[in-house]
C-alpha cells in the first residue's frame, strides 16, 4: 500500500481520520492536497480568523 504524507507537516496519514486528496477552494483557485486532521483543523481556524479580520466581523 502506498504511504500518503501530509503536505504540511510530513506525517503519514491515517485514512480513517485524516484527509487525503481534499480540494481547498479559494476565490481564484482550487488546491488539491493531503492533510492530517491536525493540519486541516489548523488551516480551517486560520482561514476563519483571516476572513473575519478582513471583513471586520468578530465572534
Amino acid at each position: 500500500m502506498t504511504k500518503i504524507i501530509c503536505d504540511h507537516c510530513g506525517k503519514e496519514l491515517d485514512r480513517m481520520k485524516d484527509y487525503d486528496d481534499i480540494s481547498i477552494e479559494t476565490m481564484n483557485s482550487f488546491y488539491d492536497t493531503d492533510l492530517c486532521a491536525d493540519c486541516r483543523n489548523e488551516l480551517s481556524e486560520r482561514m476563519d480568523k483571516m476572513v473575519k479580520e478582513f471583513i471586520g466581523k468578530e465572534d
